[in-house]
């Protein structure tokens, strides 16, 4: 046996004698005869919490859980005991169990960083992000000159999209560190983000004043060059980097753009093998935490249980009207939803959601529910469907009631997974399904460099992205036959071409009148605080058909792939009529 099994035996052998003994017996002069001086100790909070140490040093969470547990209820004014509880939980991935210690022993000690990077984490891993940033902003009210709360209310500002707050904490961190190259180069990638290219380049600059070759710095200029379409003066840009980069996620963001720049210049080979190399880097803090095989495993238990036999049993729906229910802005992602989600901004009887999670806190309930989602949407009762609904209202409305009249457009590209639990909540609900080409739409998706996510994740390799662009398709064709609801097909390619004629006919399917506003997107882009998107650079350009069978530079990777893509090439009514045989033309 080796010397470590010997110890961690000898631990939970201490710990075991000590916290099975009875209550009326945990006393020092009871355990002195007869344990020894370190089992008695360890029946002592201090001497509990000293066991429990010992424990997670050697992995043991799990009884250190039991063992600190012990040590709170006997001193329950222990700020470390709580605060290492809550981190025994956190490393067995119990988020939710973490809060309740983390939130005494913030209560105990309200200044103490470490508590609350701790209780952070737990917040964020349970998705209340809202509640992160705000501990944060309560932190730098109690230690006001410290800069890491600065900088982490500053990170989780800029994370849940508030890039103005982000910003300004930022700019506080500098006041307290004037040369936190971390935080000039924040702000550059803020600015750039909300289309302020000047300030980004000026803020870019002070960072590489103080670190020459600082990675993010140098990332945010070549971005700049990028749009300004100096492609060339933004590769020596990003040649200013010392490679390897430490920092994985600013590996992946470096990577990725001198990919887009290859793409930019023509040169498509490079292009092909940067892409593949840039998607290979997966960030830091994902890593192990996203699995691309549950996203499609949700996708195949939907296409399995969603027959006209199980949707025939469903108990009953109460009714809503069209004008009750939202309009849902669906397709696959890079299929030009977030432009047309700002064409429609311009209309005075709509209100676009861009990406908001607005079904989350409805899906964690269906979850829970025997049988989880997608069986438990089966036996909803009327009282349920309309706590959902009031759910879903909650979320979507977080920024104000809608006016007499007005409709909310809810645009969230792959929450057309989720048409059969949006139609159990509204059965009259319209959808609006962008359509691209599908090679382009793939092309796009694997050439991005999204946050990664279970869903996301599956764009690693091009062959991974057609495949569940065909699982998704599949799916939705489905839902249009088992569960028959109003849907508009739109096509980003008809858009490009004639905009006026396509939101002229979507306008109709809403019921809506013309609106010489919906022409005006580029202006109601700029008017926008902050575009989410990866498309935050395009849309804020006149419409253009560039991207228009970008596919085509990258045929040869398409040969093995387009017999799978061919029945929604067709069922989109593209003309072309593809196989292998047309790619060698290219």
């Amino acid at each position: 046996m080796s010397a470590g099994g010997t110890m961690q035996e000898s631990l939970e052998s201490e710990f075991r004698a000590a916290i099975s003994a009875p209550a009326s017996v945990r006393n020092a002069d009871a355990f002195a005869g007869e344990r020894s001086f370190a089992a008695f100790e360890a029946v002592q909070a201090s001497g509990m919490h000293t066991l429990s140490r010992q424990l997670l040093k050697r992995r043991n969470a799990a009884l250190a859980v039991e063992c600190l547990e012990a040590a709170c209820e006997l001193d329950d004014e222990s700020s470390e005991a709580a605060r290492d509880l809550g981190r025994s939980y956190l490393l067995q991935g119990q988020n939710e169990a973490a809060t309740a210690p983390l939130r005494r022993a913030r209560q105990i000690r309200p200044g103490d960083f470490k508590t609350s990077w701790l209780l952070a984490g737990a917040l964020y891993g349970t998705g209340r992000l809202d509640k992160a940033v705000q501990l944060w902003r309560e932190f730098v009210q109690i230690v006001p000159d410290e800069p890491r709360g600065w900088r982490q209310l500053a990170d989780l500002q800029a994370h849940a999209n508030d890039p103005s707050g982000a910003i300004a904490s930022y700019r506080r961190l500098l006041e307290l560190e004037p040369g936190n190259v971390r935080a000039l180069g924040s702000i550059a990638d803020l600015y750039e983000r909300l289309n302020r290219l000047e300030d980004a380049q000026g803020y870019a600059a002070k960072g590489l004043a103080v670190a020459t070759g600082d990675p993010l710095s140098v990332y945010v200029l070549a971005k700049c060059e990028r749009r300004a379409g100096r492609v060339a003066e933004a590769l020596a840009v990003l040649d200013q980097v010392e490679e390897p980069v430490a920092d994985r996620t600013l590996a992946r963001f470096l990577s990725f753009e001198r990919a887009n720049l290859y793409d930019a210049a023509g040169r498509y080979d490079a292009a092909l093998n940067q892409f593949e190399h840039a998607n290979a880097i997966e960030p830091e803090d994902a890593r192990g935490r996203f699995r691309k095989q549950r996203y499609v495993a949700v996708v195949e238990r939907f296409k399995r249980r969603f027959t006209d036999e199980w949707v025939a049993g469903w108990s009953r729906t109460p009714e809503l009207s069209e004008r009750e229910s939202p309009v849902f802005v669906v397709g696959f992602p890079r299929s030009g939803t977030t432009l047309l989600g700002h064409i429609l901004d311009g209309h005075p009887q709509l209100r676009t959601l861009h990406e908001e999670l607005t079904l989350d806190e409805v899906e964690r309930w269906i979850i829970q529910r025997p049988g989880g989602n997608p069986e438990a949407l089966a036996e909803l009762t009327s009282a349920e469907i309309g706590g959902l609904r009031q759910l879903y209202w909650n979320k979507a409305l977080q920024s104000g009631a809608l006016a007499s009249g007005e409709l909310l457009v809810d645009k969230m590209p792959l929450n057309i997974v989720q048409t059969g639990l949006i139609l159990r909540l509204f059965p009259r609900a319209r959808f609006v399904f962008l359509a691209r080409h599908p090679c382009d739409a793939c092309l796009s998706c694997w050439m991005q460099n999204f946050k990664p996510s279970d869903a996301m994740n599956n764009f690693a390799t091009l062959r991974e992205t057609v495949s569940l662009y065909v699982h998704v398709m599949q799916l939705w064709r489905q839902f249009r036959e088992v569960l028959p609801h109003a849907c508009h097909v739109i096509r980003y390619e008809d858009i490009v071409v004639d905009v006026g004629t396509s939101i002229r006919e979507l306008l109709k399917f809403l019921e809506l009148p013309w609106d010489d506003g919906v022409l005006e997107h580029v202006s109601n882009s700029r008017q926008s605080s902050f575009i989410r998107t990866p498309s935050y650079r395009q849309v804020i350009q006149p419409i253009y058909g560039s991207a228009r069978n970008r596919w085509r530079n990258y045929s040869r990777e398409f040969e093995p792939l387009l017999e799978q893509l061919q029945p929604f090439i067709e069922l989109f009514g593209y003309e072309e009529s593809f196989s292998a045989d047309c790619c060698a033309r290219f």
